[in-house]
């Protein structure tokens, strides 16, 4: 999951180069692709597990 938002956030922020050079896309546009960033780089300093991947390790012991 983590990894499809991180390709999701590279591909938003290559689209938000593409329209802020090329198609001159409004503001508004550009507001959202900014958050868009915001949370990819969020997202990359963020390391911990999630509770999902904890249940997966601990289930496999379970029988």
């Amino acid at each position: 999951m983590k990894r499809n938002l991180l390709l999701l956030s590279i591909t938003v922020m290559t689209g938000w180069i593409i329209g802020f050079f090329i198609l001159k896309l409004p503001s508004v546009v550009h507001t959202l692709l900014l958050l868009s960033v915001v949370l990819y780089i969020r997202s990359l300093m963020h390391n911990s597990v999630s509770a999902s991947q904890k249940f997966y390790r601990t289930d496999k012991s379970i029988k």
